[in-house]
């Protein structure tokens, strides 16, 4: 940002009520735009989710997503830097209003720790304009942190904005208006979303943002203007209608789930061997991973050919846990695992009700592309990064060379 001034380059304007300066000039403007997308690949105006239509249905069905009220506030972008040899943020509008060729850009002025303008700090937010008329801004993603784009999964960064709201942030009496952070919420709160969460808020929400727990896009399903009350069916309904509707397609959700089922209910049967790597030794006796035969139990130190021993630490989030082995001596986060049912969830918060770190044997699942908990065990040895991801490589050569058979 160095060939970037604001000297002589701004002038007056209200932003929530306050005045503060506008960048005028379109050509720095462009500058700042140009600094964005060649240094993080960044567009400024862009879409930020795919609208969920029918076609895409299953990817939010298939993979993990944590949802999110979507407000009908301005989406901006608040990029935290050095110019002038100053702090300085800057409020950039993610849209381009009719007959402009740049978006609107806000200088404001809010108290954060040096650290977090030195190397470059960008959030998305939305700027919400509330019932009663007052102004906030909630902030909605971290996209740049310390000069480095977060590509970690959406648990991960927002836990970093808490942290930096947390530690690095003051509240001090000449702010534009007051920062929040957007709340995450499971796809079994959906209930609670729409009928407690969004009608408790003082603003309008426009629909549900899906964010990718993987490498996958985000989401956004979009709530009819015409309906006030959002109608939630029971599982069983849901079922009913879907096989009514479309029964080819409920013949083969249908045949997957049977085979999911009767995985997690008969195949926690897990054969027993010595694992080299880890100097884990079981007998050869079958082991029925049974939640309900397991809490306040003791547990078996068991491993096989697609499984592995990791320490699973839980987070602020129900029903997401953070998975880590061993590389180069230190812990290696191997992300999130997947809990694909309800009785699995349900064991989990049982156990981890007076702990937050477990030793758990996982079994990969290829469904999934992640590792799924099978019970706890008593050792202290957990399984090497390299070990894990030869597994995993071995596990999708098997299948890749069954699928060519």
């Amino acid at each position: 940002m160095e060939d970037i001034t604001l000297y002589n380059n701004t002038a007056p304007i209200s932003f929530c009520d306050k005045q503060t300066e506008n960048i005028k000039r379109d050509a720095i403007k462009e500058k700042i735009i140009n600094y964005i997308n060649e240094k993080y690949n960044m567009q400024i105006v862009s879409d930020l989710y795919k609208v969920l239509k029918f076609q895409t249905l299953k990817n939010v069905s298939y993979h993990q997503h944590i949802i999110s009220p979507l407000t009908t506030g301005n989406p901006y972008l608040m990029f935290l830097t050095i110019i002038d040899n100053k702090n300085t943020i800057i409020m950039i509008d993610r849209k381009i209003k009719k007959g402009y060729n740049y978006p609107k850009m806000h200088i404001i002025n809010y108290k954060f720790d040096d650290i977090i303008y030195k190397k470059d700090t960008i959030f998305n937010c939305e700027l919400i304009r509330n019932n009663d008329n007052n102004w906030q801004i909630l902030l909605t993603d971290i996209l740049v942190f310390d000069g480095q784009q977060q590509k970690t999964n959406v648990i991960k960064r927002f836990e970093l904005i808490h942290n930096i709201l947390n530690t690095h942030f003051e509240i001090t009496d000449d702010i534009p208006c007051p920062i929040e952070i957007k709340r995450l919420f499971l796809y079994n709160q959906i209930n609670y979303i729409l009928n407690t969460f969004i009608p408790s808020l003082n603003y309008k929400c426009a629909g549900i943002v899906f964010y990718s727990i993987g490498q996958y896009s985000n989401y956004l399903y979009l709530f009819n203007r015409d309906t006030e009350m959002i109608s939630i069916l029971k599982e069983e309904e849901i079922n009913e209608q879907f096989k009514i509707t479309y029964p080819d397609l409920w013949l083969y959700k249908y045949k997957d789930d049977r085979k999911l089922s009767m995985n997690q209910d008969h195949n926690y049967q897990i054969d027993m061997h010595t694992d080299k790597s880890t100097n884990i030794t079981a007998d050869d006796k079958s082991h029925s991973i049974n939640p309900n035969n397991n809490v306040g139990g003791s547990h078996s130190n068991v491993i096989n050919n697609n499984t592995m021993i990791f320490k699973m630490i839980k987070t602020n989030i129900t029903d997401i846990y953070t998975i880590y082995c061993i590389k180069d001596e230190n812990l290696y986060d191997c992300g999130n695992p997947a809990i694909p049912n309800i009785t699995l969830s349900l064991y989990l918060q049982e156990l981890y009700k007076k702990k937050d770190a477990i030793n758990m044997v996982c079994r990969y699942s290829l469904k999934f592309n992640k590792w799924i908990p099978i019970n706890p065990t008593d050792t202290e040895t957990i399984s090497k990064y390299e070990n894990v991801e030869y597994t995993i490589l071995l596990l999708k050569r098997e299948n890749m060379e069954n699928i060519l058979k």
